[in-house]
């Protein structure tokens, strides 16, 4: 429970250092706006990704990608590395997917701010990082 507390302390802390639109009113919380739309599905795009991977992801996983962001440095489990393509071709885009939307181990859940349009183009961007070794 303690890890949990201080792992949430560590998330709000990053989204106030590196910037969250909106600010609560009268001392709720508030979701960040959403990113991606509900139309139908179309072909996941890599700048659209990159946008929301810069507004939510880069504080724990780093420009790079390699889980090195400012906030993941104190987090325990670390955030993934997705430059690492052993760990990154055995994972599947649904469990991806189901891991941006419900969250796992240290990361939290994105669902209330990202639609399903937004998490398959971040999770279309963030697969661009993993390279095969030679």
């Amino acid at each position: 429970m303690k890890g949990t507390v201080c792992l949430v302390a560590v998330f709000a802390l990053a989204l106030l250092a590196f910037g969250c639109e909106g600010k609560p009113q009268g001392g709720g919380t508030q979701t960040p706006p959403a990113i991606g739309g509900t139309t139908a599905a179309k072909a996941p795009d890599a700048e659209a990704g990159k946008k929301v991977f810069e507004t939510y992801c880069v504080t724990c996983h780093g420009t790079g990608g390699k889980g090195d962001g400012p906030a993941g440095k104190a987090l325990n489990p670390p955030p993934r590395d997705f430059t690492d393509f052993n760990v990154m071709s055995g994972l599947s885009d649904d469990q991806l997917k189901g891991i941006i939307k419900n969250g796992k181990g240290g990361m939290p859940p994105w669902s209330a701010a990202l639609k399903d349009e937004g998490i398959a183009n971040v999770l279309f961007y963030v697969r661009h990082f993993a390279r095969p070794q030679n």
